[in-house]
């Protein structure tokens, strides 16, 4: 699954109130810049205020949650997940000394991350060959040929 993050939020909680107060600003921001925010398709991990925030402020859109988040709200365990955003955030998070950075250091980080990702992406479709997919994928495909 391909992502483009276009707005990174820091936000004081998750509560469904101030997700609301950000989608009115994203919404604001996206009129001044004479477009619309409306996607066809909203993927969460399970945060019932996020997503009751977006069916308010997103009515057409089909939400989907993170079938990983809502197994491990059942089962109470830590596994491992595939989310891109999660391991952008896991690599993002590795990178700081502390746990709690000053604003300067968050910022010059994320810059260094968005710089690396735009890179990387430009590198790959510049390249006269589509990069090749993990092993564990191509694993995958060929038990499911072997299956067919």
């Amino acid at each position: 699954m391909e992502f483009i993050c276009l707005c990174l939020p820091l936000l004081p909680d998750k509560r469904q109130s101030t997700y609301e107060k950000m989608l009115n600003i994203l919404h604001s921001e996206c009129f001044e810049q004479q477009t619309t925010f409306k996607p066809e398709h909203i993927h969460f991990d399970l945060e019932v205020g996020m997503m009751n925030a977006f069916k308010i402020s997103c009515p057409s859109s089909t939400i989907k949650s993170c079938q990983f988040h809502v197994a491990q709200a059942c089962q109470n365990t830590h596994l491992r997940t595939n989310n891109a955003f999660e391991a952008f955030h896991s690599h993002f998070a590795k990178s700081f000394k502390s746990p709690h950075p000053n604003v300067f250091e968050f910022v010059d980080k994320l810059d260094e991350a968005i710089r690396h990702r735009i890179e990387v992406r430009l590198r790959s479709i510049s390249a006269s060959t589509p990069c090749e997919a993990p092993k564990r994928d191509r694993l995958r495909q060929k038990k499911r040929d072997e299956i067919l």
